[in-house]
């Protein structure tokens, strides 16, 4: 086959589909991908249309290149693939029968001209492109495909919000007007086309500057309406805290720290004062990052896009102004308390699942561990590392990228030298805690059990043995006991402490 340099990088896919091509029925290649091949972008998904059998068709090309398949909507005639790759990140091939008659019919009832434009998988340089998309393309103009395409579905307001900010492309006036005309429509969309269209969003290049203007236009008053509590004149914001728009640069360093801490990732970006001092520390985890976050991903929603959520409820009222000097480590403040319900509330509203919610709420009532753990004139001890990462597991890793960047969004140009640095090498003994010693330091191999503790100390069965061996735990973390008979001592020793 002879592919565009975008699509190489799929031959083994697109090859399974020509040899199902017949006369009869011919594959298109549609939507996103046609778009990136002519921006000479390589696409990730791909997506196909065909005039029948479109969930037969793609059963068949999962059993070839030994994807999963999922039917997605039986009526539509629509189905997915997923396929997992040797990283553990996940590409998903979609297949969907014409709407209408023909391909041109189609492509006329898709979202914008941008992505009305097909090519057959049997002839891969015939352009079909009826609505003049390419020639939008080219201009950076974001054009409706009819006047009825917002109205009919208003959720590809958001997808112009997306593909604008993604692609910097102008949203012309007509569409404009459609779009601005259709905001109150979002509320009839289902929660969950809601949700996947803002992970859609979160997951795209620049996630803040989709968010403002969604903002601006009030559509977030329609699909997180949660997030508007946050607006300054309820109160609960500092002097310093200006405009609403500061609800989004937590999310926007957030995507720059993960840019910069990615495999592949933009020197110039990394060479600022800021996020140099970050790419030197921490730049030996870029592979590990990388496996962390596709090693537990929703096939639908990525473990960085569950962070990047996460991020628009950093609270804002968190005073990043405390110097080291006058820390004493006594803060126990219940931070992020309004802000967590808040979280959990418009996660639930958005249909995400009870895992997904329960990893949100960590992430934000943990928020300021690492920066509080910073402000320690101290070096991080074994057992401070050891409590870290009990209550949060593998969240520990998300929690301090989400510090990192509540800490330059809240401090801003004020960011001091000394926090900074101080937060990063926290972070990076975290870090290092976690992905080269985890364990000896937070998950060593249990000395003792249940069973031990009630034969050597005559205790019962119940809750306090649940105690005595987390203490011990913690100790042998903390490198005070190191075989049976010292925990077995420490144990007898910390009841006597605790317990009288």
């Amino acid at each position: 086959m002879n592919l565009p340099l975008p699509l190489r990088p799929h031959r083994d896919i697109l090859k399974s589909i020509w040899n199902l091509t017949t006369s009869d029925n011919q594959i298109y290649i549609v939507g996103g991908a046609v778009r990136d091949t002519f921006l000479k972008k390589t696409t990730h998904d791909l997506d196909f249309t065909l005039a029948s059998n479109a969930i037969e068709i793609c059963r068949q090309v999962a059993n070839k290149i030994n994807g999963a398949f999922y039917v997605l909507d039986e009526n539509r005639k629509t189905a997915r693939i997923i396929l997992t790759k040797e990283d553990n990140s996940r590409q998903h091939i979609d297949f969907s029968t014409f709407r209408g008659n023909s391909i041109e019919e189609d492509l006329h009832c898709r979202d914008f001209t941008i992505n009305a434009m097909a090519l057959p998988v049997s002839n891969l340089e015939r352009l079909i492109d009826p609505l003049a998309g390419l020639k939008d393309l080219q201009e950076r103009r974001l054009r409706a495909c009819s006047g009825d395409s917002i109205v009919e579905d208003p959720v590809r307001i958001l997808r112009a919000v997306r593909l604008s900010g993604a692609y910097s492309l102008f949203i012309e006036p007509d569409t404009k007007k459609l779009i601005t005309g259709s905001i109150k429509k979002l509320s009839e969309v289902s929660p969950e086309r809601i949700r996947d269209e803002i992970f859609r969003i979160l997951d795209s290049p620049k996630p803040a500057t989709a968010m403002a203007i969604l903002d601006k236009l009030g559509a977030l008053d329609w699909i997180l309406p949660g997030i508007q509590f946050f607006r300054p004149d309820l109160g609960a914001f500092p002097e310093e805290v200006k405009g609403f728009n500061s609800r989004f640069s937590t999310l926007e360093q957030l995507k720059n720290i993960l840019q910069v801490l990615s495999i592949v990732y933009d020197p110039e970006t990394a060479m600022n004062l800021v996020y140099g001092y970050l790419s030197v520390r921490l730049g030996r985890y870029r592979q590990k990052l990388h496996y962390h976050f596709f090693s537990h991903s929703n096939p639908e929603r990525t473990r960085q896009s569950l962070l990047l959520f996460s991020s628009l409820f950093s609270n804002p009222t968190w005073n990043q102004k405390i110097q080291p000097e006058v820390y004493d480590g006594s803060d126990e403040g219940d931070v992020g308390t309004y802000t967590n319900k808040t979280a959990i509330f418009q996660a639930k509203e958005l249909r995400l699942s009870n895992l997904e919610i329960n990893n949100i709420s960590t992430l934000i009532k943990n928020l300021d561990e690492p920066y509080f753990l910073s402000l320690r004139k101290e070096r991080l001890t074994n057992r401070d590392i050891y409590r870290f990462f009990k209550h949060s597991n593998s969240l520990g890793i998300d929690i301090c990228l989400l510090s990192l960047a509540h800490t330059i969004a809240q401090s801003g140009p004020s960011l001091q030298k000394e926090i900074w640095i101080n937060l990063v090498d926290t972070i990076q003994i975290l870090f290092e805690s976690w992905w080269f010693n985890r364990d000896e330091i937070i998950s060593p191999k249990p000395l003792i059990n249940g069973d031990t503790l009630m034969s050597e100390l005559k205790l019962d069965p119940g809750p306090l043995i649940g105690e005595v061996l987390e203490a011990v735990r913690e100790a042998q973390a903390s490198g005070e006991v190191s075989d049976v008979i010292e925990a077995i001592g420490f144990a007898e020793s910390w009841l006597s402490d605790n317990y009288g």
